[in-house]
C-alpha cells in the first residue's frame, strides 16, 4: 500500500499544490493521499475532490478559519478502505487489504495549543480501543525531545505528551 501524507501550510488553495496532488497520485500509484492544514472549506475539499482521477473517493474535515483542515483521497479499486470517524484534528479510515487483516489509518493534525491537542489524543485513545493495529501519522505539533528544539527557550516535555 502506497500512503502520501502532506502537510499544505495553507497553500492547498494554490493551483500547483493541486496540480502537484494530481500528479503525485498517477507518478507514485498511491492508494492514499492525506493533506493536513488545507485551510479550505466543504466547497472546496469538494472542488478538489472532484479534480481527482473518477477511481478515487474522499472526504475531509473542514478547516477552522486560517488553520486546520484534513482532505483524504482513496482509491476504490485498492481493497476495501472506509471514512471511519473524523474530528478536527484527526481522520481515521478502516483499511481491509485484498489480502489481510483490517486496520486503522489515523491521519493528524494536531492544533498548536497543548490544552486543545488533549481531544485529538483521547479520540485517538478511543479509536486504539477497537483493538485493530493502528498507524498514527500526520503533523503532531509537539516537540518529544531536546533535540527536536533549536534555539528559543530550553525544552520543556510538556503535559499533553506525557498524557498520550
Amino acid at each position: 500500500m502506497k500512503i502520501l501524507f502532506w502537510n499544505c501550510r495553507g497553500e492547498f488553495l494554490c493551483r500547483e499544490v493541486k496540480r502537484h496532488c494530481k500528479f503525485s497520485v498517477k507518478a507514485f500509484s498511491l492508494d492514499v493521499h492525506i493533506l493536513l492544514e488545507t485551510h479550505t472549506q466543504e466547497a472546496g475539499m469538494n472542488r478538489f475532490l472532484q479534480t481527482m482521477e473518477m477511481e478515487f473517493e474522499g472526504a475531509g474535515i473542514p478547516g477552522s478559519g486560517y488553520s486546520g483542515g484534513i482532505i483524504v483521497c482513496w482509491n476504490k479499486s485498492f481493497g476495501q478502505i472506509s471514512w471511519c470517524k473524523g474530528t478536527e484534528q484527526a481522520a481515521y479510515l478502516i483499511i481491509q487489504e485484498p489480502q489481510g487483516n483490517p486496520w486503522i489509518l489515523d491521519g493528524v493534525f494536531a492544533i498548536p495549543d497543548g490544552k486543545q491537542r488533549g481531544y485529538v489524543w483521547s479520540k485517538t485513545t478511543e479509536v486504539l480501543k477497537e483493538g485493530l493495529p493502528t498507524l498514527l501519522v500526520g503533523d503532531f505539533n509537539t516537540l518529544l525531545g531536546p533535540e527536536d528544539k533549536r534555539g528559543g527557550a530550553p525544552f520543556r516535555m510538556k503535559s499533553d505528551v506525557l498524557a498520550f
